[in-house]
């Protein structure tokens, strides 16, 4: 693909959806789809404020934060494109997304959701080989977990490190190929909330973590409708005056990736930081409220790791 010579112009991308341009504001293209990208801004420098515990105690999270942080460039991303409408504006919030995604795999996800062999999985070789050896000391299970880790998981990381880079270098060749690598991540999103759904050894936080999943993926369901609408039917939207079906879907993507994200942090941590107790948190907007923000806290974030 030729790309403009100027990437930073106005309409330089070739990306136009069903809100009129300029219909609020001169200065942004599609305001309302702009103005929606500000609450993936703002609960994700919530959701790091929250994230401290979780970054200090689960194994291989420290850097558990840069999703958050790729949801905030996400964010800003979404607000430039859809004011702009300019390549530039939907590099930023595309790859964005591309690269939030494979972080969150990298930081969240067994391998085999991502369709890789479980060869790569940490958890299963070391339980394996422990439940193989019931008897040993259990220092020698400690040496042998800290060693598999060093070699195994970091493995997985430049796995998923490449493979984004990999997109991002074919999405300056072709940008239309981003909408497709951004919708596969749907595969093994659901694929990783089926099996996680299916978990019953959660005892006290069971019925949250079950709630948790089957919501983030109904808002996943209704946001990828909301896109297909706008993008498919749009003469009909404006018919009825409502074309700010993808604003709306801004909205439910962002509250369906927090969701999920809890989900399989949540999953993650209690399979490998279980000796820290971890619960499933709620953080309400107004005190007494039910609208407020799911995360991953500790109940005994002092006790020593195993």
């Amino acid at each position: 693909m030729r790309l403009p010579s100027n990437v930073f112009a106005y309409h330089s991308s070739d990306v136009n959806w069903c809100e009129p341009d300029y219909e609020v504001s001169s200065f942004a293209i599609e305001f309302w789809s702009s103005i929606s990208g500000i609450p993936m801004i703002v609960l994700s420098l919530i959701m790091i404020s929250l994230n401290n515990d979780y970054t200090r105690l689960v194994p291989h999270c420290r850097y558990a934060n840069v999703v958050w942080w790729l949801f905030v460039v996400t964010g800003l991303g979404t607000i430039y494109f859809h004011a702009t409408l300019s390549l530039f504006g939907q590099f930023l919030d595309e790859i964005g997304i591309i690269w939030l995604g494979f972080a969150a795999a990298a930081m969240y996800a067994e391998p085999s959701v991502i369709f890789l062999p479980s060869f790569f999985s940490t958890n299963r070789f070391v339980t394996y080989k422990y439940n193989r050896n019931i008897n040993a000391p259990f220092t020698t299970f400690k040496a042998l977990k800290v060693v598999v880790d060093m070699i195994f998981r970091p493995f997985y990381h430049l796995i998923m490190l490449s493979a984004a880079v990999l997109i991002t270098v074919l999405s300056f060749v072709e940008p239309k190929l981003n909408h497709v690598g951004l919708f596969l991540f749907i595969l093994p999103v659901s694929l990783r909330w089926y099996r996680m759904n299916k978990a019953r050894n959660l005892d006290k936080d069971n019925e949250n973590f079950q709630a948790l999943g089957r919501t983030s993926l109904v808002f996943l369901i209704f946001a990828v409708i909301c896109w297909v609408i706008d993008r498919v039917f749009c003469p009909f939207m404006l018919s009825i005056r409502f074309p700010y079906l993808h604003a709306v879907w801004h909205i439910l993507i962002t509250i369906a990736t927090m969701k999920f994200f809890v989900f399989t942090s949540f999953s993650y941590a209690m399979r490998t930081a279980s000796e820290h107790e971890p619960y499933l948190a709620f953080l309400p907007f107004v005190p007494g409220s039910s609208v407020g923000i799911w995360h991953v806290a500790f109940r005994m974030p002092n006790r020593k790791s195993i």
